[in-house]
């Protein structure tokens, strides 16, 4: 090993990398034609293509269609209807509830207009941020910083969360002015979110992942 280099070994070779360098850009020099790279295996875990490398790893791409893959875009394109939502319906408030019809399943309240107007207005909207390829933005923050933020924004089953989390500070995720705590990775845009779409549903919404 050279050094100040990392060994790397890759699905296609070995190569050496500068510690901090993110797998994105191993992708980026590697054969992945073909493949809608959504997140990187380092080591057998499953994390964001900003993941940066610190020790000898073994990399692979994680693609779209894969298992794997498909658990990332969900999550991304779910990070992504909440977003649009807080956006046009500020006093509107989305509900997960069960997975259903191959996708999830909102129950919705506050202030919306009727429910095929809202489906609507939302599947546009999603459609043009995913279009975009709109950024996911992440950070790390203290937890008072998180329980002022989830305050503030009246999500109280975020700040019972906090009041027993157990670090001092909080991974975040962000799009289009909707915050999350942070469980796993997410891509690092949207724009793999293209396939999906919002329609109604009985008293709710479906995001429904008919593109997988």
């Amino acid at each position: 090993m050279s050094a100040g280099l990392i060994p790397v070994e890759l699905p296609w070779g070995r190569t050496e990398v500068l510690e901090g360098t993110i797998v994105d850009e191993l992708f980026d020099a590697g054969p992945t034609e073909g493949l809608d790279v959504v997140a990187a295996c380092v080591n057998h875990r499953v994390v964001a293509l900003d993941f940066p490398i610190e020790s000898p790893s073994r990399v692979e791409p994680v693609d779209a269609a894969s298992r794997e893959g498909e658990e990332v875009v969900r999550r991304t394109a779910t990070l992504l209807l909440h977003g649009v939502a807080r956006r046009l319906f500020p006093g509107l408030r989305l509900h997960v509830g069960q997975s259903l019809k191959g996708g999830y399943h909102y129950g919705v309240s506050g202030e919306h207009p009727p429910l095929d107007e809202l489906a609507a207005a939302l599947d546009a909207a999603f459609h043009r941020e995913a279009d975009a390829g709109r950024q996911v933005v992440r950070q790390e923050v203290s937890i008072d910083a998180a329980l002022h933020l989830f305050e503030q924004e009246g999500e109280t089953l975020k700040v019972r969360l906090l009041r027993v989390w157990p670090s001092h500070r909080v991974p975040l995720v962000s799009c289009l002015g909707f915050t999350d705590v942070r469980h796993g990775p997410y891509a690092l845009s949207v724009r793999c979110c293209r396939p999906f779409h919002v329609e109604p549903y009985e008293q709710g919404l479906l995001l429904v992942f008919d593109g997988l």
